[in-house]
């Protein structure tokens, strides 16, 4: 940010910590991420901020804890647009047809309490926090408790589970390195999408509807198995 900041930007990092509960990472996350404007930088490693941030992180923190939307989700309205993709026009009017008919799949179970996982010895405490600052996670306050939401509760067990394999901190692997999955899958996502659209638009939505849940488990099958494939004959080539 330029020196022509505004002049009521005094606050320091520290004084947005402390306003908001939130720590460091998380802030500087949400900086890198488009959710609040970058400070005003006055030294290498410092700078200074203002109201604009206090009021973006309450509202993060609102639409987080209270909707239970994702940061990418959030993004999108701070900027007032759709999220869309890149998908094309005919992609995403076949998509909205497609969604009157879909209703997503919740889970039963109840969620669990950020205190309760960890002293249950699920996830490691820093890893938890890491999955909460990047937004991975939903995390609703509830009593003065922090309660992770029930249909992310899988990804604080394979988190916890890679860890007990021996993914252990001092091979300086994080949780931020399940990003290259991540990218795979939104990739893998966009190509589905352009290749239903292009196959199955002259149908009604309740029949694409019924076509992909039938599929979905074959195709995760076959992700499973054709990525242990490939995995073991590039281990046979070395």
């Amino acid at each position: 940010m330029s020196s022509d900041a505004p002049p009521d930007w005094t606050l320091k990092m520290r004084d947005l910590v402390g306003r908001t509960g939130l720590g460091r990472h998380a802030i500087h996350f949400y900086i890198q991420q488009g959710l609040l404007p970058p400070g005003r930088k006055t030294g290498r490693n410092t700078a200074r901020y203002g109201p604009v941030h206090l009021k973006r992180l309450e509202l993060v923190q609102r639409l987080r804890t209270e909707a239970f939307l994702p940061l990418k989700a959030i993004r999108a309205i701070f900027e007032g647009v759709e999220s869309d993709d890149d998908f094309t026009a005919d992609q995403l009017e076949f998509l909205r047809t497609v969604k009157q008919g879909y209703e997503d799949p919740t889970s039963d179970e109840r969620g669990r309490t950020t205190s309760d996982l960890v002293d249950a010895g699920v996830i490691d405490a820093d890893d938890l926090e890491q999955l909460i600052d990047s937004g991975r996670l939903r995390v609703a306050r509830v009593g003065g408790r922090r309660l992770v939401h029930a249909d992310d509760l899988w990804l604080v067990e394979v988190v916890g589970e890679l860890r007990a394999a021996g993914l252990e901190a001092g091979l300086r692997i994080s949780v931020d390195d399940l990003q290259i999955y991540e990218r795979a899958v939104d990739r893998l996502i966009r190509a589905e999408t352009a290749l239903v659209a292009q196959r199955m638009r002259h149908l009604p939505p309740g029949d694409v509807v019924t076509r992909l849940e039938k599929a979905l488990p074959l195709i995760h099958r076959y992700l499973h198995k054709r990525h242990e494939s490939r995995l073991r004959a590039l281990m046979r080539e070395l």
